[in-house]
């Protein structure tokens, strides 16, 4: 049982004192696991972005169709609703500050239903998460069809490689549900979207804090994705850049294969 917290940006002296040069290159990754007391300030965290989990390795995530494609991040499949493990009154504080509403408070990651277009993918023969290469970009070959973190009821397709980018894209219409889509459905067309977040119809000044918050989908189409499931895990994916939905007919010599 572990937490993790990233983008802290200062340590307190004592817990660098716990960090040994057997740790490994500081510069790079070191994993040392340091003990903390309840209510211990431990370091502090700068404007920008705060990321922190909890992990219990008693816990194993049932939405996850090949546990074994994430053995590089091995806690990925132990990460558990973060506001579960607080007692109170810090949970209901800590609730107070966040943006989702839906249950579970603490959000999903773990998609996967077998023989479903809904989850994560990986493009086949690159190794699941780790990818080819992890000292690069290796959510290049990765891709999730799944749900907007703060509004459940979006549709999100998260694509690592898209057009020499990562990006991720509402789909026009918010249809078909991924979740509904099987190897019956036959060739699944999403035009892609940018999308935004809404507070009573305003759109959502990320800087000010929110709830209650509604994703809507833009009306320039991006680009179109066409998905077939082969097998339960098995999915024939092709991305037409700046192109309509009228302008795709169905899948060319450039469609590839992703599995999970």
């Amino acid at each position: 049982f572990y937490t993790i917290f990233i983008h802290v940006d200062l340590l307190k002296d004592h817990i660098w004192e716990q960090i040994k040069e057997e740790d490994g290159d500081i510069t790079k990754h070191v994993w040392p696991r340091i003990k903390v007391k309840e209510g211990e300030v431990f370091g502090s965290i700068g404007v920008g972005k705060f990321d922190f989990y909890v992990v219990d390795a008693d816990v194993t995530l049932g939405g996850f169709a090949s546990p074994k494609l994430y053995e590089h991040e091995a806690w990925k499949i132990h990460t558990v609703d973060t506001f579960d493990y607080y007692g109170e009154p810090i949970r209901t504080e800590l609730l107070k500050k966040n943006i989702r509403t839906a249950e579970p408070l603490g959000g999903k990651i773990d998609y996967d239903i077998k023989g479903k277009l809904i989850g994560n993918w990986f493009k086949e023969g690159t190794g699941g998460y780790k990818g080819l290469d992890v000292t690069t970009d290796y959510w290049n070959n990765h891709m999730a069809i799944a749900y907007d973190s703060i509004d459940p009821e979006h549709i999100v397709i998260s694509i690592g490689d898209f057009n020499g980018r990562a990006e991720q894209f509402g789909v026009k219409t918010n249809s078909p549900d991924p979740k509904d889509v099987d190897i019956n459905s036959g060739i699944i067309k999403y035009e892609l979207v940018s999308y935004d977040h809404y507070v009573n119809n305003q759109k959502w000044d990320i800087s000010k804090f929110a709830t209650n918050l509604k994703a809507k989908n833009r009306d320039e189409v991006r680009g179109v994705a066409l998905f077939q499931l082969i097998e339960n895990k098995k999915l024939k994916v092709e991305f037409f850049p700046n192109k309509k939905g009228s302008q795709v007919s169905g899948f060319t010599n450039n469609a590839v294969f992703f599995e999970r």
